[in-house]
């Protein structure tokens, strides 16, 4: 071969290889997108490993081409500024829970309103309704276009007797960790002391706080077995199932192409499944701690939830009925939805 004909099979190797030609792009040499995901939680938290499944699908599913960070326990950014860094497109993706933003859009907090979602299974089926498309469309003209959803189911701790009745927190000094779950509390006769989150063990051990309702993920991670007295566990009778999401900017969707916006959706779907069952043992996980740790464990049997149902129905769902307008079939639909 003449020194000329090698010199030019050289160039259109290292071109191949720089992916100048359309040879170049393989799998190996194509372009990376790396995406920036923000949430407040630490490491190894349920919801942290939701993010980091939802990574590991959307790298598996873009054959690498999509991959993304995950900036836990608000590395990134302080979490109230995690909005608005989606609307502006600083940000990519995170991890919120929708009723943080029911301020600007009363609607996003529906689903987190007493006995609505009793159970995870059932707040995943109504996302898939009318109720779950009026809240995606809420959301994106926020600057949060919704990915994933999930639900984390919530119990009520106290320090004095087992929670069963509304009538059982009247005259005690509880949290309820949301607006809509405050609201029940105070129907039933509590007295609503605000408390955050972190400093919800001491608030329980001096007595600033008789009861609470949290996460369970919370309290696992607060060890609030060393200051309780009982505990009425989540299962298919929660108070409430907080709606959470792994939302996307809007920006930053409509920069990808058609095909990696398919990839997104893909990943979310396969996130949301593998969260569900995560949020499911770690359910498991609070009761056989709890009991182990010597706190009485009790589930609400269905006439003790009924009861719940009935006040929630009757103050929280007609409350909201009547501060957002055009809700009243979102309503029949949840409760048709089993």
């Amino acid at each position: 071969m003449k020194r000329e004909n090698r010199l030019w099979v050289v160039a259109i190797l290292i071109a191949v290889f720089l992916g100048l030609l359309p040879g170049g792009f393989t799998v190996c040499h194509a372009q990376q997108t790396v995406l920036k995901v923000a949430h407040q939680w630490p490491q190894g938290d349920v919801r942290d490993k939701w993010a980091s499944n939802f990574c590991s699908s959307l790298e598996k599913h873009s054959n690498g081409t999509l991959t993304c960070r995950v900036y836990a326990g608000g590395t990134l950014m302080n979490p109230k500024n995690q909005p608005d860094a989606l609307r502006q497109g600083a940000l990519d993706l995170a991890v919120w829970y929708l009723a943080y933003s029911a301020g600007k859009a009363p609607l996003l907090g529906i689903l987190d309103l007493g006995v609505v979602v009793p159970y995870p299974e059932k707040g995943i089926r109504l996302t898939r309704t009318e109720v779950g498309k009026r809240m995606s469309e809420e959301a994106e003209k926020l600057g949060m276009k919704v990915i994933s959803w999930g639900f984390t189911p919530t119990s009520v701790g106290s320090t004095k007797e087992v929670i069963r009745l509304p009538k059982d927190v009247a005259g005690l000094k509880m949290r309820g960790g949301s607006k809509a779950i405050e609201q029940l509390f105070k129907a039933s006769g509590a007295a609503i002391t605000h408390v955050s989150s972190g400093d919800i063990y001491m608030a329980l051990q001096t007595g600033v706080l008789d009861g609470v309702l949290t996460a369970d993920a919370s309290f696992m991670s607060f060890r609030l077995f060393d200051v309780l007295k009982t505990l009425t566990i989540s299962g298919e009778h929660s108070l409430s199932n907080s709606c959470v999401a792994i939302v996307m900017s809007p920006i930053t969707f409509r920069k990808l192409t058609p095909e990696q916006q398919k990839v997104v959706i893909a990943a979310g779907q396969d996130a949301e499944a593998a969260f569900l069952k995560e949020i499911k043992a770690q359910s498991a996980e609070c009761r056989e701690t709890y009991i182990k740790k010597g706190v009485k464990v009790h589930e609400f049997t269905d006439k003790e939830y009924a009861s719940w149902v009935d006040i929630a129905k009757k103050e929280t769902w007609t409350l909201f009925m009547k501060e957002v307008k055009g809700t009243e079939d979102l309503f029949t639909i949840i409760e048709k939805t089993k």
